[in-house]
């Protein structure tokens, strides 16, 4: 098969299944940057200095600021109804993300992340959300369910 055939293959394949495909690369991109954070946050934190939980949180913010740059630079393919459509694709990153933020939010306060704070960080600078996140969401019912005592 030519590169030419390959290539107006690709053109022909419909909008939504282009766009299903750039959100499904998006999400391996934002789990490896979050799997890297989280890494990076344990190497960190298991130093022996009294510092060591505060650089780990600092040094996670800033790496995490990339996995927010890319969330907003696919705000159109994700706005409304789009996401919830385009769900399965994004899902296996944004819970990685949640988790690496989680482990953040944990070296720096020594608590659980609030949900409305896991929102904000997924919102533009305007406050419009970029994911609308869902409680209700297997992954999210028992971390953020103020009910359940662990």
């Amino acid at each position: 098969m030519t590169q030419e055939s390959v290539s107006s293959r690709s053109l022909s394949l419909p909008l939504s299944v282009l766009s299903g495909l750039a959100l499904c690369q998006m999400s391996r991109d934002i789990t490896n940057m979050s799997k890297k954070v989280i890494f990076l946050l344990h190497r960190i934190a298991l130093e022996d200095d009294d510092t060591s939980y505060i650089r780990a949180a600092k040094s996670g913010l800033s790496k995490l600021r990339e996995v927010q740059d890319t969330y907003a630079s696919h705000t159109h393919q994700l706005a409304g109804a789009h996401f919830w459509r385009y769900q399965r694709q994004v899902s296996p990153g944004l819970q990685e993300y949640i988790e690496a933020l989680s482990f953040v939010h944990y070296l720096q306060y020594g608590s659980l992340i609030p949900f409305q704070t896991v929102q904000l960080s997924l919102s533009s600078p305007e406050g419009v959300p970029v994911c609308h996140l869902n409680i209700r969401e297997p992954y999210f019912f028992f971390y953020f369910n103020p009910s359940i005592s662990l």
